[in-house]
């Protein structure tokens, strides 16, 4: 069932978006070349804690899930698309792409994002896969109007990638959130993906997490030997969210970063 949300409800959704919004703009501060992955996984930590929140991803079952996610912090760089796990012997190198994605808890709301910045110098290539998932994000947050559809959005990412020339993950897309970090409907980043069941039609109430991946090659991926890293069988992966909440007058983005 999705859920539709009051407007009071959403400003509680909202106020955890901050949260998650101040840490993941705190942590792309810190990305530079040498940096440990696993210290910018502790300094989420501690900066959920200062701003008053719970991480949502630590020791979180989502529901595709066999395991645990054993971080706060999604780190994802190059090949890897999604759900990188921070290490303790990762560093990040000059002219990497580092995905990173989080999610918080305030007073039983959750909020998620993600964002994807290029270290240091960049071929062309990466800049240009960079700025065509970004547009696709915004391009698809534009749909977000009642009387459209899941499906207005996936097409609107889909597009985006052909366009651009990249491929475009469908096996991995967007989510409701609200109460829990994971609620219906799926957001697919694919027209293929998007049933007649799936096909849900936008309304005031609804929060959306809306996630495009993009890849160079054809946007093929595979699950690592960890359990949870998404991988590209291309070279480099990108990776932008935010949470949107469906209002009668349009999209309204709680997530900034």
């Amino acid at each position: 069932m999705i859920e539709l949300y009051s407007k009071a409800e959403i400003d509680k959704i909202k106020k955890a978006c901050q949260i998650v919004s101040d840490v993941l703009k705190y942590i792309a501060s810190m990305v530079k070349p040498g940096v440990v992955t696993y210290d910018l996984e502790m300094a989420a930590r501690e900066k959920t804690k200062e701003l008053g929140g719970i991480p949502a991803f630590l020791n979180y079952q989502p529901p595709f899930s066999k395991k645990k996610y054993p971080a706060a912090l999604c780190v994802s760089i190059n090949e890897e698309v999604v759900h990188g796990i921070p290490s303790k012997t990762k560093k990040i190198k000059d002219g990497d792409l580092v995905s990173l994605d989080f999610g918080a808890i305030y007073e039983g709301y959750a909020g998620d994002a993600a964002l994807t910045i290029g270290v240091g110098e960049l071929s062309e290539e990466k800049h240009k896969l960079i700025e065509a998932t970004k547009k696709a994000l915004y391009s698809a947050i534009s749909e977000c109007k009642p009387g459209k559809y899941l499906y207005d959005i996936a097409k609107s990412i889909e597009t985006i990638a052909k366009e651009s020339g990249f491929g475009v993950v469908c096996e991995y897309g967007g989510h409701g959130i609200g109460r829990n970090s994971h609620e219906e409907p799926f957001v697919a980043n694919c027209t293929s993906v998007v049933i007649p069941k799936m096909n849900a039609q936008l309304k005031p109430g609804m929060v959306l997490a809306i996630e495009p991946m993009f890849t160079t090659g054809d946007g093929s991926v595979y699950k690592a030997n960890d359990g949870w890293t998404i991988k590209t069988k291309a070279k480099y992966a990108c990776h932008f969210e935010h949470t949107v909440a469906i209002t009668e007058d349009g999209p309204a983005i709680l997530t900034e970063w």
